[in-house]
Formats: C-alpha cells, sequence, structure tokens
C-alpha cells in the first residue's frame, strides 16, 4: 500500500509540473519563462517609477502654495529652508521603506503558504492608488500617507514577483541571468521616472507626471492579469509544495537565527543604506548651491539609469565566469569612489560622473543579492523562496529608510561634503562583508529540498521506497 501510494504522489506532482501552463491552444508566449520575466521586469520599474518621479521636483513639491500649483524657485529659497526640505524630502521617501520593513516579511510567509497571483493582482491595485494620491494631495501628511500605501503595494507586489521568478527558474545560472535582465526595470523605472517628472512638472503641472503614471500601472496591471491567467485554470499553479504549505515559526526562526543568512541580510542592508542618501541630499543640494533647474538634475539622473542598465545587463552575461559575491563588493567600492568624488562637482554636469557610478555600482549589487540569498536558503534549509525573499527585500528596505531619513539630517547637521565622505566609509566597510565570504565556503545543511523539481523528487521517493523493503 505504502509503494502504491507513493508512485501514485510520484505520479500526481509529474502531471502538475507537466499541465502547470495553461492549455495547449494558448499562444506559446504565454507558456514561455519569458514572460515571468517580462512580468518581473515592469513590476520593477513600476515600483521604481513613481520614487525616480519624486526626487528631481520634491523641493519644488513641498514648496508650493497652499492654493496653487506654483513652486518657489530655488534661488529664492534661504538656506533655512532649503534644509527643512532636505529633511522632509528624506521622511516622504524614507516612509515608504519603514513600511516595507514590516509588510514584506509578512507577505513572504502569506505567499509561501497561499502563492503569489492574488498577491500580485492586490498589489497593483494599491501601486495605482498611492499614484493617484500624490496627483491630488498637497498637505505634507497627505504625501505621507500616499507613500505608506505605495510601500504596501510595493511590498506585497515586489515578494510576489520574485518568488514567481525564483519558482519558474530552477537551475541557478539561469535563475541569476533571469534576475539580473529583470532588475534591469530598475533601471528603466529610474530613466522614465526622472525624466517624466522633470520635464513635465513645470509645462504641464503637477498633476500630469502621476496621470501618465497612473497610466502605466494600469497597463502593469494588465500585464499581471495576463501571467495570472496564463496559469491553468482552477489549479494552485504557484504552489508547488506537494504536502504541508505552511511555514512553521520554527523554521522561520531558523532562517532568520542562521549566520550566513544573517550576513547576507546584512550585506543587502548595507548596499541600499549606501545608496539611499544620494537620492536624497544630491536634488536640493544641486538646486541651492549648484543653481540648477529641473531638466537638468532630470538629465543627470537619466544617464546614470541608463549606465545602471548597462550594467545589469553586462552582469548577465558575466556570471558564468566571476563569483557573485565579487559584484557585491565591486558595486560597493563603486559607491565608495562615487561618494568621494561627487562633492568635487562644481557644476551640475560635472555630478553626471560619480552620479552614473553610483548608480552602475548599485546595478552591480542589486543584481546578485537575490540570487545570492536563494541559493543560501537552498543549502542551508527548505526551499522557503518567498520568506527568505520577503527578508532580503525587507532588509533592503530598511537600509533604504535609515539612509534616506538620516541622509538629510546628516547634511543639515554638518554639510553635503562630510555627508557624501561618511556614506563613502560605510560603503567600502560594506565591501569588505563581501570580501569574507568570497574566502569562506557555506556549508551546505539541507538533506532534502522542500520543493524539488520533478525528477529529483519522484528519486527521492523511489529511495525511500527500496530503503523501506530493504527492512
Amino acid at each position: 500500500m505504502k509503494q502504491g501510494k507513493i508512485f501514485e504522489k510520484a505520479s500526481t506532482s509529474e502531471d502538475f509540473v507537466e499541465k502547470r501552463p495553461s492549455s495547449e491552444w494558448q499562444p506559446s508566449i504565454l507558456r514561455s519563462k519569458a514572460l515571468v520575466v517580462a512580468v518581473v521586469f515592469v513590476v520593477c520599474a513600476q515600483e521604481t517609477a513613481l520614487s525616480a518621479t519624486l526626487e528631481p521636483i520634491m523641493p519644488c513639491l513641498l514648496s508650493e502654495d497652499a492654493t496653487s500649483d506654483s513652486c518657489i524657485t530655488p534661488t529664492t529659497q534661504s538656506a533655512t529652508n532649503f534644509k527643512k526640505y532636505a529633511v522632509q524630502a528624506g521622511v516622504i521617501l524614507g516612509v515608504k521603506y519603514f513600511t516595507e520593513i514590516l509588510c514584506r516579511p509578512i507577505s513572504g510567509v502569506f505567499i509561501d503558504s497561499f502563492g503569489y497571483k492574488n498577491p500580485l493582482l492586490l498589489g497593483a491595485v494599491l501601486d495605482a492608488l498611492s499614484t493617484l494620491l500624490f496627483a491630488f494631495a498637497k498637505p505634507f501628511p497627505l504625501l505621507v500617507l500616499a507613500r505608506v500605501v505605495q510601500g504596501i503595494g510595493s511590498s506585497i507586489s515586489g515578494v510576489a514577483a520574485l518568488t514567481m521568478l525564483t519558482i519558474t527558474y530552477d537551475n541557478e545560472v539561469e535563475r541569476s541571468k533571469a534576475t539580473a535582465t529583470a532588475f534591469g526595470g530598475y533601471a528603466v523605472g529610474m530613466l522614465g521616472g526622472y525624466v517624466l517628472g522633470s520635464s513635465t512638472y513645470q509645462p504641464l503641472g503637477r498633476r500630469a507626471p502621476f496621470l501618465f503614471l497612473t497610466g502605466f500601472k494600469v497597463f502593469d496591471g494588465v500585464f499581471r492579469m495576463l501571467v495570472v491567467w496564463s496559469q491553468k485554470a482552477g489549479s494552485k499553479g504557484d504552489q508547488l509544495e506537494f504536502e504541508d504549505t505552511s511555514v512553521s515559526l520554527k523554521a522561520y526562526l531558523k532562517i532568520v537565527g542562521d549566520p550566513y543568512i544573517l550576513h547576507g541580510l546584512g550585506t543587502a542592508f548595507v548596499d541600499v543604506l549606501a545608496y539611499a542618501p544620494i537620492l536624497t541630499i544630491a536634488p536640493p543640494w544641486l538646486y541651492q548651491v549648484r543653481a540648477a533647474q529641473e531638466w537638468q538634475i532630470g538629465i543627470v539622473f537619466l544617464i546614470s539609469g541608463i549606465a545602471q542598465l548597462l550594467m545589469n545587463e553586462t552582469v548577465s552575461l558575466l556570471l558564468n565566469y566571476i563569483d557573485k559575491w565579487v559584484f557585491a563588493c565591486l558595486g560597493l567600492l563603486f559607491y565608495s569612489i562615487s561618494y568621494t568624488a561627487y562633492p568635487w562637482a562644481t557644476t551640475v554636469w560635472e555630478a553626471i560622473g560619480p552620479n552614473s557610478l553610483l548608480c552602475a555600482g548599485f546595478a552591480l549589487s542589486l543584481s546578485v543579492i537575490t540570487p545570492i540569498m536563494v541559493e543560501l536558503v537552498k543549502m542551508r534549509h527548505c526551499s522557503e523562496f518567498g520568506t527568505i525573499i520577503g527578508l532580503q527585500t525587507s532588509a533592503q528596505s530598511l537600509g533604504f529608510a535609515i539612509g534616506a531619513s538620516c541622509s538629510g539630517a546628516a547634511m543639515t547637521a554638518s554639510s553635503f561634503e562630510w555627508s557624501c565622505y561618511l556614506w563613502a566609509l560605510i560603503s567600502f566597510l560594506g565591501s569588505e562583508m563581501c570580501v569574507c565570504m568570497l574566502f569562506h565556503a557555506v556549508p551546505s545543511t539541507t538533506q532534502v529540498q522542500k520543493r524539488p523539481d520533478n525528477q529529483s523528487y519522484e528519486l527521492f521517493l523511489r529511495s525511500e521506497n527500496d530503503s523501506q523493503e530493504d527492512e
């Protein structure tokens, strides 16, 4: 009886994996892995686009008259107002990431238990709602509220999308390449966001960039529905668990307490902690000290986004030849060089070099951190992909929240120059964490993976049956 049940279960799992795509009449694109990469690419782009739209126009948003959309130009602002806007901008940009610190781990556990389909669609609705709030909200508290809603939506969307990508690609190298390609969406979102915010705010009014973004988010929602529809109707196509789908508290605490997992989470934290400050302090500094205009700052970040996108593609090509920790280390070293050079930019155009180097470094490290964490959890634990992605993205959100919030205060307490030197030192120290992992092999403690592919799962079942017969 046991043997019959075992092979019956193996056959069921095989049928489940083979029939996971929809019926044969669907176009081949709906049954391809490329669709999943494209959906995650768009999710990453829309997540970055709103933040990138806000950053170049944030000083104007905060200095608008209460009764009109006119902006008090930076040349008429006193130094006190300049620092005030820098602090408020840091709060608005950082509150999203404080929200994500709580929401992303919860989203990861929920997705491991119930799948990614419904969270993927719910996140699209919340993302569109937050963008509409930015279009019509003027008081500072309402802007903060809109940012909180965006944080909840991006938490659900981001974890669901990355879990879907991780489940789709079983091969380690293919997964790393797919992740690097999909994360190019962050660069595209930054490119479009900076250009959209800086080029449409003055001629078309404050609502224009956010209404354009709302239309993009509607397209994103339709795209997500497409990938959900491509799954077999009526099945749990996004759950690869064969028995219990829940994540126990004991297993969760074991993952959180693993020193190798903690080291990877610490790297993810430092990576974004060191990247966030430039987004908060650079636009106000360029406005006030270098007399830049909105469109000029948009050009600076446009070129930086191109550098980031090109670096994403470079990483995907070199992953077969270079260790992932090398990319993470180089990314942080790029940060250190960029922050050291930034204060020496005497014009807005000279800021293009260090800003582009910093964004390229962000692409280097961001492209590999998710594959690193997925590999760690597979080697050291069962494959709770949603859980580890939730923890990793939560660590990144914590880094962004602290970096964005503290950078404005640090610049107010000292100066832009000394703030940059501080973040350069932090970036250099973070790179040493990556060096440690380069020369230290990670021991594997996983005996049997919770979510193996079909072939390995059937072999495992047969080996279990053989051992029982021997007894």
